[in-house]
């Protein structure tokens, strides 16, 4: 349910036609397939590490009838494959903390790979740093990055944007009144 939150604000942010949007860690790519059905002509594109993934995503997208250029790429090195500029960049990364996994619903830990939901605890935040840092880039002027988050973690990294130069850093959040989205503007 967090996802179709973001998908929804996502939309009503921006109602403007024809926006190229970037869908990072994509998965079954239900972020890039709403988001082309329901925005107002956009060019979407979206990566994943996992080429099984990807396979997937594009049968979703199929099914829904809509047009989106999946690559498979890696999150944490994106320079080196993508060379476009964005309007937009929406990331759900992997977020869950190692030493949350003993908390995790057992349909979430028999049916998501682990490389799409764990970071070590170490280093929580490796994936938005590198989405970040490659969006400070490849977005255009005033474009917006959007991510989904682990509430655990969401002050930390919106201290780091923030002194990492992006302007208006906001936490949203979701229904149950947890922090778990960000929005950023270059």
């Amino acid at each position: 349910p967090e996802t179709e939150e973001l998908v929804d604000i996502i939309t009503k942010d921006n109602p403007q036609p024809d926006l190229k949007v970037l869908d990072v860690c994509t998965g079954s790519g239900c972020i890039a397939v709403a988001l082309a059905k329901f925005m107002n002509f956009p060019e979407v594109t979206a990566i994943d590490i996992s080429d099984r993934a990807i396979a997937v995503a594009k049968e979703n997208a199929a099914l829904q009838k809509v047009k989106v250029d999946f690559q498979t790429a890696d999150a944490l090195d994106l320079g080196a494959a993508l060379t476009a500029k964005y309007d937009i960049i929406i990331s759900n990364p992997p977020y869950v903390m190692d030493k949350e996994k003993s908390a995790m619903e057992a349909n979430v830990l028999d049916h998501e790979p682990a490389i799409a939901l764990f970071v070590p605890d170490s280093d929580p935040l490796k994936f938005y740093k590198a989405i970040a840092d490659y969006a400070a880039d490849a977005l255009t002027e005033g474009g917006r990055l959007y991510f989904e988050l682990n509430p655990l973690t969401a002050d930390s990294l919106k201290d780091w944007m923030q002194q990492s130069g992006w302007n208006d850093v906001c936490l949203l959040p979701d229904l149950h009144a947890k922090t778990r989205f960000m929005i950023a503007r270059k």
